[in-house]
């Protein structure tokens, strides 16, 4: 199965990290999925979202989203399912960086995630993808908080995980210190293309082909480990 099967799915991306939102956005764009980007400024979202579609000459919208917020989490899942036609994934991209107060990085995912997870089950269907780290499964010396807050955030995911119905899925791509914004987007879209659930760990991606956006195509070949809910560990290739 390849990035093909993304064509005309609608994503909405919660973001924060500006890089990696617009780069898992070239990303799903570039494999002809609909994008809806969120950022707590509107007029900020709307003019991120005008560049990407100037650079792509697809449709990208852009709406207001206070990622920690339930409530204007709701509004924004609801205003990105109104225009895009509705909703078949949402991608949350908020990032802390090491140092940083856990609570930005950590609340913005449980809330997506809960608030997502109630929409996708009422539909039966739905994808939820966290952003997270590979600091939260091996850990790093002299970064004990930011460890532990991509610890809990990926058991966090994998008991919310247990707890939805039907064929919603959520997985955490997990990526290491040296994988950069596009590979960690890259991971995104083939998580999602692929129907990947669980906890998705990027190793060393060999970027081999990287075209430009502005052809709306990207060739990436890389590595995933998979681990499910099972706990058991899995290893596969995925080409996008």
């Amino acid at each position: 199965m390849g990035m093909g099967t993304l064509a005309g799915r609608r994503i909405a991306i919660a973001g924060g990290a500006r890089e990696l939102e617009q780069e898992v956005a070239l990303a799903f764009l570039g494999a002809g999925a609909r994008v809806v980007l969120g950022d707590r400024s509107a007029a900020t979202a709307r003019r991120r979202a005008a560049r990407l579609a100037h650079s792509t000459g697809a449709a990208v919208l852009g709406a207001r989203v206070i990622a920690y917020h339930e409530d204007c989490f709701t509004a924004f899942l609801a205003e990105a399912h109104a225009r895009l036609g509705g909703l078949d994934v949402v991608v949350n991209t908020v990032e802390a960086a090491p140092g940083a107060a856990q609570a930005p990085d950590l609340t913005p995912a449980i809330v997506g995630a809960r608030v997502a997870a109630r929409m996708f089950t009422a539909r039966g269907h739905g994808h939820i993808v966290n952003a997270g780290s590979a600091a939260g499964v091996a850990g790093a010396l002299g970064a004990a908080v930011y460890c532990a807050t991509k610890y809990a955030l990926v058991e966090a995911a994998g008991l919310r995980g247990r707890a939805v119905t039907g064929d919603t899925l959520l997985s955490t791509v997990a990526p290491g210190g040296a994988a950069d914004a596009q590979r960690i987007a890259a991971a995104v879209a083939d998580c999602v293309a692929h129907g990947r659930n669980g906890l998705v760990t990027v190793g060393d991606i060999d970027l081999a082909t990287v075209q430009s956006s502005s052809r709306r195509t990207r060739t990436r070949t890389f590595p995933l480990g998979l681990r499910g809910s099972s706990g058991r560990k899995s290893t596969s290739r995925g080409t996008l």
